[in-house]
């Protein structure tokens, strides 16, 4: 790889580490109130908490390339120093994700314990079960 191609390489991982931290910050802003558990979780809420998800994948995809641009960089270093530098900011990616999931389940599940839907008029306690007075 010719000297001018790693610095456009490192260049562009620049840009990935702007995005990192342009992405990184709005996320934690928008899910924060959805996972207040003493708020009582509102639509907008809900609805910015999905949209801080999506900040959070932009995030991972920007931690995955900042490493895979920076590796030809890194590499007349040391091949395990690369490498390492890849793992750990795959592996970063990975938690991260993993948290989006967590967070869209916690929507899910508040979202979920928060509709108020009329009661229905045919149920009652007492026919739940077997009757006491069916025939055995």
């Amino acid at each position: 790889m010719t000297s001018d191609s790693i610095a456009r390489a490192a260049r562009l991982a620049g840009v990935l580490y702007l995005v990192t931290f342009a992405t990184s910050i709005p996320a934690l802003a928008l899910k924060t109130p959805a996972l207040d558990p003493t708020a009582p979780l509102t639509t907008s809420a809900a609805s910015a908490a999905t949209w801080g998800g999506v900040l959070e994948v932009l995030l991972a995809v920007a931690c995955v390339g900042t490493a895979l641009l920076l590796l030809p960089a890194i590499r007349p270093a040391g091949d395990a120093l690369a490498l390492g530098l890849v793992a750990a900011r795959t592996s970063e990616a990975g938690l991260i994700l993993l948290g989006v999931v967590a967070l869209l389940g916690v929507v899910t599940v508040r979202s979920a314990g928060t509709t108020t839907a009329p009661p229905s008029p045919h149920w009652s306690p007492s026919t739940t079960g077997p009757s006491s007075s069916a025939p055995g």
